[in-house]
């Protein structure tokens, strides 16, 4: 068992409790007892020092206030606290697939590396993926706001751009390039997790971890159109799982 008194999703932690398990404890509650729930639900032992000084945090940030129910004050969330655990995805759509694939080669001098990098990474985050050193490529129509990204940077001399409709062996050169057995399994992983966790107790603390795994594999789904995806891809089964943890609390 671990038994380090802080963990930087602590804040989560709490205003989560705050937010959706009061009424399991009915509205009563001690930092001795959190830190026994905590202890069970994340086999994580934390100090009550160390959840004294989160409590005050979170009063200081505006996170959590204070009410008066049964005569006793309870804490509860402002509207600052439930937005900061609020389940978000990034927007990620690009509409029907063209059949064509985007090509960016990169040929900076290594004067230009920091904007070179702080492109890639924009790309990334675009859906882009790195086929060797220096070559990029997406399914996704995005060349227009790459060029402008490029030229904001002073890099876009630097580049050659391309559009090609077929690449050899498509369906698993893309499966290889994004690495699409991983994620699928990682997805399997979390349905798996999600149906043997819904009968525990103090159920929305064990949703909140379960909606930051799927967000974490989220990110790293490239969202290829359909027509590149292994027939058994279980992306859409495990975000309309998601969706229901989101509104089962």
């Amino acid at each position: 068992m671990r038994t380090k008194s802080t963990e930087s999703n602590l804040e989560q932690k709490v205003l989560t409790f705050i937010g959706y398990c009061m009424p399991l404890v009915k509205y009563h509650l001690s930092y001795t007892q959190l830190a026994a729930i905590f202890e069970e639900v994340y086999r994580f032992q934390y100090s009550i020092s160390t959840l004294r000084k989160q409590f005050s945090l979170l009063r200081r940030d505006n996170l959590i206030t204070t009410t008066t129910r049964y005569r006793k004050k309870v804490p509860v969330l402002t509207h600052a606290g439930a937005l900061k655990i609020s389940p978000l995805l990034p927007y990620r759509t690009f509409g029907n697939w063209d059949g064509r694939w985007r090509i960016v080669v990169f040929h900076t001098p290594e004067k230009e590396r920091k904007y070179r990098l702080l492109l890639q990474e924009k790309m990334r985050e675009m859906g882009w993926k790195a086929i060797r050193s220096g070559v990029f490529i997406s399914p996704h129509p995005t060349l227009t706001p790459i060029k402008r990204l490029a030229t904001d940077f002073g890099v876009l001399q630097h580049l050659t751009m391309m559009e090609v409709e077929k690449l050899e062996q498509e369906k698993q050169s893309i499966a290889n390039i994004w690495q699409l057995d991983d994620i699928n399994k990682q997805y399997r992983r979390f349905i798996k997790l999600a149906s043997r966790s819904r009968h525990k107790a103090f159920w929305p603390l064990h949703a909140k971890e379960l909606e930051k795994q799927f967000s974490h594999i989220y990110g790293l789904d490239p969202h290829l159109p359909s027509e590149l995806l292994p027939t058994d891809w279980l992306g859409k089964k495990a975000y309309q799982v998601f969706r229901e943890i989101t509104r089962s609390y």
